[in-house]
C-alpha cells in the first residue's frame, strides 16, 4: 500500500500541487468522461472519483440515458481499473486526464476524460458520426468532453472500419484532429448544450456528425419504428427490413430480410443530420429520414447494390409489397416495392436496371391514382395493392420508361 501511495502522490500531485478537498483529511480527484462502444450500440458519460490516500474511489457512469454506478475502483501507480454493472473500464490516469479501453456484454470500446480542476466543471457531449468509407457506409458513436480549453474525445465506427480513436482540441477551436483520420476534422458546439461537425478524408469520402450534452434518464428511448422495402437496382432481389429508432442515436436496432432470408441488423445509428445507417456482414444501409420517411441505397459486398425506403408505422398496421418492374420499350428489369399502412398512405422505391439512372421514390395514397407518383418522373401512376398481392403500371412522359409492375407480399 505504501509504495503505491508513493507512486499515486508523485503522479497526481506533485505535477498539480495539490488535489479536490473533500472537507476532510483526505483528497479526491475528480473526472468527467466519455466513452465510445466499437460495436455502435453503446455510448456515454462517466464520473469518476479518485481518493489519492486510499488508491480507490467511486463513480458513476450512464449508457445510452440509462445510470450506473461503478461497485469497485482501484488504483496502482498511474493505472487504474473500475468496474460495475457488467462494465470494466482499465487505463492510465494523471493530474489532468484519464483514457484507456473498457469491456462490456457488447464488446467494449475506448474512453476518456478530463479532472475537474478548481473552479472549473467538465462538461461531456454524446453524438453519433455517419459517412461513407470506399464509398459504402460507416457509422459509430462519437463523443467528448470539455473542460475549460480543453477538449477530449472518442469516436469509433461499426464492424472492422478503422476509423476509430481519439480526439483532441480547443474549446472555441473548431479544427480537431481524430488520430486514425487521414484528413480534416471540425466540430462546433451550438446552442442550447448541442454539437456538429464533419470530416473529410483525403480519399474523397466524407461524414458528418451530432450529438447534445450527455443525458440521463431517458424517458423514452424509443423515438419511431420504421417499417420499408427493399430493392435491387438489377431487379433480381427484393426484401424488406424494420427499425426501432432510440431517441439517443445509439442502442437502436432493426432486422431485414432479402431473398427470404431473414437477418438482425448488428447496428442501426441514427441522429446525424436526420440520417440513419444499418450494419450486417452482408448488408449496410444509409438514408435520410423526414417526419414520416426513410429514403437511401443500401450496400451489398462492398459496393452499393439497390435502394431502400420505409415509412414510420408506429402503432399501425401496415402491409409490404414487392415486385418486379417490366418495361414495354426495354429488356431491363427492375425492382418495384412499397409499404402500404393502414391509413392507406404508400411509400417505397423503383429501380430500373443496373447502371440505370431510371430510380427513386415512390409516394402516394391507396386508390388515389392522382396522388400517387414516382420520384423524378412525370405521367400517370396507377398501383392497386390488395390483400397479398400488387399490380399496376407507368404511362410516363418518357415512353422508353412505360411499364407494369407485379408481386406480391415481400417474401
Amino acid at each position: 500500500m505504501r509504495a503505491r501511495l508513493v507512486l499515486l502522490t508523485a503522479a497526481l500531485l506533485a505535477a498539480c500541487g495539490g488535489g479536490d478537498s473533500t472537507g476532510s483529511s483526505k483528497t479526491t480527484l475528480v473526472y468527467g468522461g466519455v466513452f465510445a462502444g466499437e460495436d455502435g450500440t453503446e455510448g456515454g458519460n462517466f464520473t469518476i472519483n479518485i481518493v489519492v490516500e486510499d488508491s480507490a474511489g467511486s463513480g458513476t457512469f450512464v449508457v445510452n440515458g440509462d445510470p450506473k454506478t461503478l461497485s469497485s475502483l482501484d488504483v496502482s501507480g498511474t493505472s487504474f481499473t473500475a468496474t460495475g454493472a457488467g462494465y470494466t473500464f482499465t487505463g492510465t490516469v494523471d493530474d489532468t486526464t484519464l483514457g484507456g479501453t473498457y469491456s462490456s456484454a457488447s464488446g467494449g470500446g475506448l474512453f476518456t476524460g478530463l479532472r475537474r480542476l478548481p473552479g472549473t466543471t467538465v462538461t461531456a457531449y454524446c453524438g453519433t458520426h455517419i459517412g461513407t468509407r470506399n464509398g459504402v457506409p460507416m457509422a459509430g458513436a462519437f463523443a467528448f468532453a470539455e473542460r475549460g480549453s480543453s477538449r477530449r474525445g472518442v469516436f469509433t465506427s461499426v464492424l472492422d472500419d478503422p476509423f476509430r480513436g481519439y480526439l483532441r482540441g480547443t474549446v472555441g477551436n473548431p479544427a480537431v484532429s481524430l488520430d486514425t483520420l487521414a484528413g480534416t476534422a471540425v466540430v462546433a458546439t451550438t446552442g442550447p448544450g448541442g454539437f456538429s461537425g464533419s470530416y473529410a478524408m483525403v480519399a474523397g469520402d466524407t461524414g458528418q456528425t451530432s450529438g447534445s450534452v450527455c443525458r440521463s434518464n431517458v424517458a423514452s428511448p424509443i423515438l419511431s419504428v420504421i417499417e420499408g422495402v427493399l430493392g435491387s437496382f438489377d431487379g433480381a432481389e427484393v426484401g424488406d427490413f424494420s427499425f426501432s429508432l432510440s431517441s439517443t442515436g445509439l442502442g437502436s436496432s432493426g432486422s431485414y430480410k432479402l431473398g427470404g432470408i431473414a437477418r438482425n441488423f448488428l447496428a442501426v445509428i441514427s441522429g446525424v443530420n436526420n440520417q440513419v445507417a444499418a450494419f450486417d456482414t452482408l448488408v449496410r444501409f444509409i438514408g435520410d429520414l423526414d417526419t414520416t420517411t426513410v429514403s437511401g441505397k443500401y450496400s451489398k459486398g462492398g459496393s452499393i447494390a439497390g435502394r431502400a425506403a420505409g415509412l414510420a408505422t408506429d402503432t399501425m398496421a401496415f402491409e409490404k409489397f414487392c415486385a418486379q418492374t417490366t418495361f414495354y420499350n426495354r429488356p431491363e428489369i427492375g425492382s418495384f416495392a412499397i409499404i402500404v399502412r393502414s391509413d392507406s398512405a404508400l411509400f417505397g422505391l423503383y429501380t430500373g436496371g443496373t447502371g440505370n439512372a431510371f430510380q427513386g421514390d415512390v409516394q402516394g395514397v391507396r386508390g388515389v391514382d392522382s396522388l400517387t407518383s414516382m420520384e423524378g418522373q412525370s405521367g400517370l401512376v396507377v398501383i392497386i395493392p390488395s390483400v397479398g398481392n400488387l399490380a399496376g403500371y407507368f404511362d410516363l412522359l418518357d415512353d422508353a420508361n412505360d411499364g407494369t409492375m407485379s408481386g406480391g407480399n415481400c417474401p
